[in-house]
């Protein structure tokens, strides 16, 4: 993908035409450069009960550091990261009825204490209809501070662990031995990360 290249681009092109024109005075400049990339929990239901608990466990830093090795950048690199939005959606339904389910996503961190907290809520979704899409969830700001906490440990050298926990509290029809409710579902967490890096640009006094 390699979006510090092309954001980098006009600004080099810029000095390179300096350059070649010559008598051109060249300055350092710092420039920040903005990243954004998603990474998902994945779930795969199969439950007797409307009440039932799941938990998808990610290493975060490993995440980031997949995001800036794509850019050819490293941890020293990051200025600030936050979580911007998130989405949900069913990838896997295949069933002879839809089932109308009701809870919540909560994240805490598996490698220090915080949390958990809630990230979102999702009241009376219908798995059918939720298939294949991607629907952007109303985030909650104990759950959007556990990741942001996570982000900003990461930068200072932390190796921070998520665990996301799906607590569900309601089923229609409700599901049973003969009729359990199966299905796959992910939610994504959206972050934006902003690096620097220094280019040398022609001074215009």
């Amino acid at each position: 993908m390699k979006r510090t290249t092309k954001a980098a681009m006009p600004i080099l092109l810029l000095a390179g035409i300096a350059v070649l024109s010559g008598n051109c005075i060249m300055e350092d400049r710092v420039v920040e450069i903005v990243l954004n990339d998603s990474t998902c929990a994945n779930w795969s239901e199969n439950h007797q009960s409307a009440n039932y608990a799941s938990e998808v466990t990610i290493d975060y830093a490993d995440e980031i550091n997949r995001i800036l090795e794509d850019e050819d950048l490293s941890r020293e690199d990051i200025v600030s990261a936050h979580l911007v939005r998130a989405s949900y959606g069913v990838t896997e339904f295949s069933h002879n009825h839809d089932w109308t389910i009701t809870g919540s996503v909560t994240v805490r961190r598996g490698d220090v204490s915080d949390g958990p907290e809630v990230l979102f809520d999702y009241v009376t979704l219908s798995v059918e209809g939720a298939l294949g899409e991607n629907i952007p969830a109303p985030l909650d700001a104990g759950g959007v501070g556990v990741i942001n906490r996570a982000l900003a440990d990461f930068i200072d050298g932390a190796n921070p662990v998520l665990v996301f926990s799906v607590g569900n509290s309601g089923v229609l029809p409700p599901p049973s031995v003969a009729d359990p409710i199966q299905f796959d579902w992910r939610a994504c967490m959206y972050i934006q990360v902003v690096t620097s890096m220094d280019v040398e640009v022609p001074d215009p006094f």
